[in-house]
């Protein structure tokens, strides 16, 4: 019980830094700006297949113990729009903005799903709704419990939108940096609390990020690596 009571007053004073630095952050001009679509770990993408290929091949299965041409037929119809959708909805490319202030750096994320995933997503929750409700006339009211619940997920997945987040990197502290030695990525390592992070930019960005870095913290150490997976291996 301590342990949970210490986490909970730990994350509220957390917060309450947060806020104050992010008062102050946003007040400062933006010195420096860009974009780039980070795409998830290839292992998330084998995530997406796996998940597709065990939903179609549970109807494929079951056309054909059943011999049920239908069902086998609709097991393949399923497999690409299954792995379209885990690849786009679960694991999505994320459109980055950076912004380089004097006192730290915003980052705002936005997934970016195409909209013909969410497209089939409306035409399944509208699906979803239907069925619910045919459920509540042929079982009758007892079909509330179940349905009820079932509707509001559905309703709520025809709104759906991609989502923004916004993350702050505050500079705090001294700075160990690592970075790819033909650029592309840093990360920043600080002995102060919400000041560490990863940058992701396109090379031509390498040399002004360079020398706004060098203006703005006290770096302390600086290693290049050969590889993204040792940058970010590097503690």
């Amino acid at each position: 019980m301590s342990t949970i009571k210490e986490y909970e007053a730990y994350n509220n004073e957390n917060n309450k830094i947060r806020a104050e630095l992010n008062k102050e952050l946003v007040k400062g001009p933006v010195k420096y700006q860009w974009e780039i679509v980070i795409k998830p770990h290839f292992y998330l993408t084998i995530m997406a297949i796996f998940l597709a290929l065990c939903f179609a091949g549970g109807f494929i299965y079951l056309g054909l113990d059943s011999d049920s041409l239908g069902t086998v037929f609709s097991g393949a119809i399923s497999l690409p729009i299954m792995f379209y959708i885990s690849r786009y909805l679960l694991t999505p490319n994320v459109m980055t903005t950076y912004k380089v202030m004097p006192l730290g750096i915003v980052l705002i994320k936005k997934d970016c799903i195409p909209e013909a995933v969410f497209k089939v997503i409306r035409i399944l929750a509208w699906g979803g709704v239907i069925t619910c409700l045919l459920a509540v006339f042929i079982v009758g009211p007892m079909a509330f419990v179940g349905a009820g619940g079932s509707a509001l997920m559905a309703f709520q997945l025809i709104n759906a939108q991609p989502l923004e987040r916004t993350h702050e990197i505050y500079f705090l502290g001294n700075y160990k940096l690592s970075s790819l030695s033909e650029g592309g990525v840093i990360r920043l390592k600080s002995d102060e609390r919400n000041a560490s992070g990863i940058i992701y930019f396109q090379k031509k960005h390498t040399k002004k990020i360079d020398k706004l870095l060098k203006q703005y913290i006290n770096i302390t150490e600086h290693i290049k690596f050969a590889s993204v997976s040792e940058v970010l291996d590097n503690y």
